[in-house]
């Protein structure tokens, strides 16, 4: 008997109470474990099943009932009424519903009516404190850069947000701290780059805060599209009234946004597998980090970085890992810059050579002419010596004493020549395997704003480059309030993930506690 027969010959009615029954003890199983446990995480048929608290599995379990009692009921002339009670019934409970969720979050359905800082003459920075002119003697100066967080999306009023506390917390005893918040919801680390690059040095803080948060690695547009593959309920003609009129609604849509998504559209999937070193979005976000680094160490004494979490979350943190490679970046490490992501005049972009990067740049006699094969990426660079690192291979015999490329780092629009190596055949060894040719250079007269790396192939021998490495020391600071934060409701509003004023509080306890210690 196949299993059409068989449900055919059950009947239809019975088939749903069996279903139902099943969704409820699988549910009733599901409690159980998290109880246990923790939190369930599985996938199933490319559908992922996420329970972090116990109000998503309630709203499949209260189908599952509802299923069940659906059912069980003899659907014939005489029950009428009781289909029009039930009708009735399930229209008032769900207008209750509504009515009780309008009266806990009155404000869900009128925008935020926001109080800013009246004193500030600069329109840009008028949610936090903004001392214009220069520093009074005897007081430090911190510079605030973030985005939404920062600038308190969902706090109405400016004088809750962190850097106001902040301020108000350093300054209990006297006057000894001024500030100046640049904040902008959606800038990331490269907008705080040219804020630094054009103001910084006007402003001339002592000490400078960045706020990051997850989205500020996204300098690259790779992030999955969800509104490419919404949803099903989403498609219905249903959802936009019911989303702009609803609140109740919106609740569970919410819910089930958070409950089920597919495994490709998966924003921390994304972050975990695509936003990582070795990754060109990660390149891109390295690159512009370098530069708002560089900028700060040359302006001011302390730079902190506070790094804010996506919240709330139970078992690991699902975005742990984008976040300690943020982190790392903070300590002395070797850059490595993609010479496959470089601008070239010749050569080509081949995978599996065995490279830290997906792809390195290849030059092939009688495919490439001699010329540069890599140039850029024009970065700033401190006053100072450094180090830098080409790795390179000879993908063929080549004769000892035949010139291969020439190495340069350059400034100064590359007229400034501040180290250069000629790579013959015999510096190589053998054939196939990685070299890495470090070369120091020294940087005078202060900041150099567009240091690159030339690599000029001669033709003589085919050859591929990997990465230049540098080495780097931004001396950043750094305060991760996460394990803080996670400990009660952060969310200014009940759609809204932003912190709201108690999670500003702890922000600034947090960052006063940095400051006020000794570097």
């Amino acid at each position: 008997m196949n299993i059409n027969s068989f449900i055919k010959d059950l009947g239809f009615k019975k088939s749903l109470k069996i279903l139902a029954n099943i969704l409820i003890s699988i549910y009733t199983l599901v409690f159980i474990y998290f109880f246990a446990v923790g939190p369930v995480d599985s996938s199933f048929l490319g559908i992922r099943i996420r329970v972090q608290d116990l109000v998503n599995p309630l709203l499949i379990l209260s189908f599952a009932v509802a299923l069940r009692i659906a059912v069980a009921i003899t659907w014939n002339k005489k029950r009428i009424f009781d289909i029009i009670i039930l009708s009735l019934s399930s229209v008032m409970a769900l207008g209750a519903m509504e009515v009780l969720i309008r009266a806990r979050y009155p404000e869900e359905m009128q925008p935020i009516q926001y109080i800013y800082n009246e004193t500030v003459s600069n329109r840009d920075n008028d949610r936090g404190p903004y001392t214009e002119g220069p520093a009074k003697p005897g007081v430090t100066r911190i510079m605030v850069q973030g985005d939404s967080v920062t600038w308190g999306m969902g706090v109405r009023d400016w004088k809750d947000l962190y850097p106001n506390k902040l301020l108000e917390e350093l300054n209990r005893d006297s006057a000894t701290y001024d500030m100046q918040v640049w904040a902008v919801p959606g800038m990331q680390v490269d907008f705080h780059a040219k804020v630094l690059a054009h103001s910084g040095r006007q402003t001339a803080p002592d000490i400078i805060v960045y706020q990051w948060y997850v989205n500020d690695v996204e300098i690259w547009a790779g992030r999955p599209d969800q509104a490419k593959n919404p949803p099903v309920w989403q498609k219905f003609w249903t959802h936009p009234y019911l989303i702009g009129r609803s609140l109740l609604y919106r609740f569970v849509e919410s819910r089930m946004a958070t409950l089920l998504y597919q495994d490709g559209v998966s924003y921390a999937r994304y972050m975990e597998e695509e936003v990582v070193p070795g990754k060109r979005n990660w390149w891109y976000f390295e690159q512009e980090f370098h530069k708002w680094a560089t900028y700060a160490n040359s302006i001011a004494k302390r730079t902190i970085m506070m790094t804010f979490p996506s919240l709330p979350y139970k078992g690991e943190y699902p975005f742990a890992k984008v976040t300690n490679s943020v982190i790392a970046l903070t300590r002395p490490h070797m850059m490595k810059i993609p010479v496959a992501y470089l601008p070239k005049r010749e050569g080509v972009e081949e995978r599996g050579l065995g490279g830290v990067f997906e792809e390195a740049r290849v030059a092939r006699r009688g495919v490439a002419g001699p010329g540069h094969i890599a140039f850029g990426p024009y970065m700033p660079m401190p006053e100072g010596g450094h180090k830098a690192v080409f790795n390179a291979m000879l993908l063929g015999p080549a004769q000892q004493e035949a010139k291969v490329a020439l190495l340069e780092i350059a400034s100064g629009e590359g007229k400034n020549i501040l180290a250069s190596m000629v790579l013959k055949g015999g510096d190589f060894g053998s054939p196939g395997q990685w070299k890495s040719f470090p070369l120091s250079f020294n940087v005078e007269g202060g900041m150099a704003e567009d240091v690159e790396f030339r690599i000029e192939w001669f033709g003589q021998a085919d050859m591929a480059v990997d990465t230049i490495d540098v080495a780097v020391d931004y001396r950043i600071e750094v305060v991760n309030p996460m394990e803080e934060l996670n400990t009660f409701n952060t969310h200014a509003t009940l759609f809204d993930a932003h912190p709201n004023a108690r999670a500003h509080g702890v922000m600034a306890q947090a960052l006063a506690r940095q400051i006020l210690r000794q570097p």
